[in-house]
């Protein structure tokens, strides 16, 4: 009974190990695994608008700065998101608010940068908030950024008014001297109002101004004593928009002493006639003469309209206060003014005396000549004017013979004019006048000269 089950059991074991082959052998077989080529992936395209709207952008805005006055160039890229190298934005505006105010609007322009001046305003220093947004269109999605702008403190230069550099201030104790300085934006020149600037003179406190339109005036008042040179420095000591600056210049200054001028001689004559006129200058206050000083003598010439300033001369008085001026007057003239060098610190006002230098008359020498009847001969004169003998250049001179006309010719430098004429029969053998003639105008008379000329028979 026991060896019966067992050989059961075996047979069971063997039916179920056959079972499972006969159902491996029925079971399809699977197919070999088939290999292919690998393909590349093909670019991302340029983003258009699709159905889910347009593709993103993203602005690098970055910190930027600048000072009041300054123009500044904003800058900041405009890209694809994510970045493509292909994506194009050519034209696109950016617009940049500073401090939430527009400041300026750009295009963008090659490598996909959008930048525009910007001149910063007045601000008060700092950070100022900085944005850049890009409105968007049908391919490209809006975006905007943020960064800083620092504003910084502009630079400032003080200028003395040019027209005072260099000149000197005539004062006398106890008067004024004004002085006017600019104070301007280093950044675009531009005159910064309402600032206070100080003064001082020599060293020492000497007032205060307000700029108006960038110019501030300062007065002082020179001390009876007053040692010289007046060495002015302006300061500006800088706020909350402005750096601080200094500037210094020295103006010479000279007292001023009152005198009294005197006419010694004023002679008449003629144009080219050397002539010495003199003149005096005193102290106001007593009789003596004061040395030292440049007085100018200045004659007054009518030109057909009006009086002008005509010629002028120059001296330097001696011991006795006595300046003298000698020189030849090129023209005719009707006055003359004596003054005081206005560079002097002597002031006196001016005297005129009446004087009349009148046309200077004219020399005018013809030599003698001879020829033969056929013959060519030259004619000449020479002009010289009468009050000094110089030669008369550029004057017409005409020539006769006998009283009949010989021709016309122009001095030249050395006052000589020249004409050729052929000698003929009906001028007549024998000796003849030769005359030549100039004519007068405003400086010089009319002059004339004569000589000979023999005429022979005619050489056969």
């Amino acid at each position: 009974m026991r060896g019966s089950w067992r050989i059961g059991l075996a047979f069971v074991l063997v039916a179920v190990v056959a079972a499972g082959r006969l159902a491996a052998d029925n079971k399809p077989s699977a197919k070999p695994a088939a290999t292919t080529a690998r393909v590349p992936t093909p670019p991302a395209p340029t983003p258009s608008p699709t159905p889910s709207g347009p593709a993103p952008t993203t602005l690098l805005l970055t910190n930027q700065g600048g000072a009041v006055g300054e123009t500044v160039k904003l800058v900041v890229p405009l890209l694809s998101k994510p970045p493509d190298v292909n994506a194009k934005f050519l034209g696109r505006e950016v617009k940049f608010l500073v401090d939430g105010q527009e400041a300026c609007t750009a295009k963008v322009e090659t490598a996909n940068v959008a930048s525009c001046s910007w001149k910063v305003p007045s601000m008060a220093q700092g950070f100022k908030s900085l944005e850049a947004r890009f409105a968007g269109d049908g391919t490209w999605a809006a975006s905007k950024a943020s960064a800083q702008f620092l504003l910084v403190k502009g630079g400032t230069k003080l200028s003395f008014d040019s027209t005072e550099i260099g000149v000197y201030k005539s004062v006398t104790p106890g008067s004024p001297l004004t002085f006017d300085v600019s104070l301007a934006r280093t950044t675009d020149k531009e005159g910064i109002d309402g600032r206070l600037l100080t003064f001082n003179v020599n060293g020492q406190p000497a007032g205060r101004g307000t700029t108006v339109k960038g110019l501030a005036e300062m007065t002082y008042k020179v001390p009876p004593d007053f040692p010289g040179d007046v060495n002015v420095e302006v300061f500006f000591p800088g706020d909350s928009d402005y750096a601080g600056t200094s500037a210094k210049h020295t103006f010479a200054v000279w007292h001023v002493h009152d005198g009294r001028l005197g006419i010694l001689s004023a002679p008449d004559g003629s144009v080219g006639q050397q002539l010495t006129y003199r003149a005096r200058l005193t102290q106001s206050s007593g009789s003596g003469g004061v040395p030292g000083q440049r007085l100018e003598f200045v004659f007054d010439h009518w030109d057909g309209v009006g009086w002008g300033a005509g010629w002028s001369l120059q001296g330097v008085t001696d011991s006795n206060g006595v300046a003298q001026a000698t020189g030849k007057p090129p023209t005719t003239l009707g006055y003359v003014h004596v003054r005081v060098d206005p560079n002097s610190n002597w002031v006196a006002g001016e005297v005129t005396h009446a004087v009349s230098i009148g046309p200077s008359g004219v020399d005018v020498s013809v030599p003698d000549r001879s020829g033969a009847i056929g013959r060519t001969v030259s004619l000449q004169a020479h002009v010289a004017r009468s009050s000094d003998g110089s030669p008369r250049a550029s004057t017409k001179v005409v020539f006769e013979i006998g009283g009949n006309p010989a021709g016309a010719d122009v001095t030249n430098a050395s006052g000589d004019a020249t004409v050729s004429v052929k000698l003929i029969s009906a001028m007549g053998i024998g000796r003849h006048a030769v005359t030549a003639r100039t004519g007068g105008d405003p400086d010089y008379k009319a002059g004339s000269g004569s000589g000979t000329i023999t005429i022979g028979a005619s050489e056969r």
